[in-house]
């Protein structure tokens, strides 16, 4: 099976919250070239990570948790959570380039859905994506934690799936 994760699914294996246990058995037994994200999924990660510390969305358990796993020589977990996923980001997941027919399909996908700009760009991916894989014989399951866009991948004729459901 592949997958691909948006941002807000793949956060999920970095910040303990509801969907964090299936999303790394998910993870843990999937080949790297069966695991995709778009290039934009790194700035949206890192950025999510930030605010979340920023205006306090990261509970203290959270943070505990978070300082507990990452916390090797660092005197804080934060930052070895973001370099964890910078790493992890650059070697274990299949990065999708966003391209000009990506921008030029998100732009359609945005018409029909009520999408927000990097979402139809997430979709817009898992799409061509999956356009490929079919021709091959393979199928992908779409991997999101945003209600409005497993909605509009399931529109789209995508299988999804929601950690926040497990």
């Amino acid at each position: 099976m592949k997958y691909f994760f948006d941002s807000s699914g793949i956060v999920k294996r970095y910040i303990p919250e509801t969907g964090t246990v299936w999303v790394k058995s998910i993870i843990r037994k999937t080949l790297r070239t069966d695991l995709y994200v778009s290039q934009i999924t790194g700035a949206e990660v890192i950025a999510a990570f930030a605010k979340r510390l920023r205006v306090g969305d990261i509970t203290l358990f959270q943070l505990f948790l978070l300082i507990k796993f990452f916390f090797l020589k660092e005197k804080f977990g934060y930052n070895k959570a973001v370099r964890a996923f910078e790493r992890h980001f650059r070697l274990k997941y299949t990065r999708l380039d966003v391209t000009p027919a990506v921008i030029r399909r998100a732009m359609d996908l945005a018409k029909v859905h009520p999408l927000r700009g990097y979402d139809a760009v997430q979709l817009a991916s898992a799409l061509n994506l999956k356009d490929v894989l079919q021709k091959l014989g393979n199928s992908l399951i779409f991997v999101s934690a945003d209600e409005a866009l497993c909605d509009a991948a399931r529109a789209e004729s995508l299988s999804v799936d929601n950690p926040n459901d497990y």
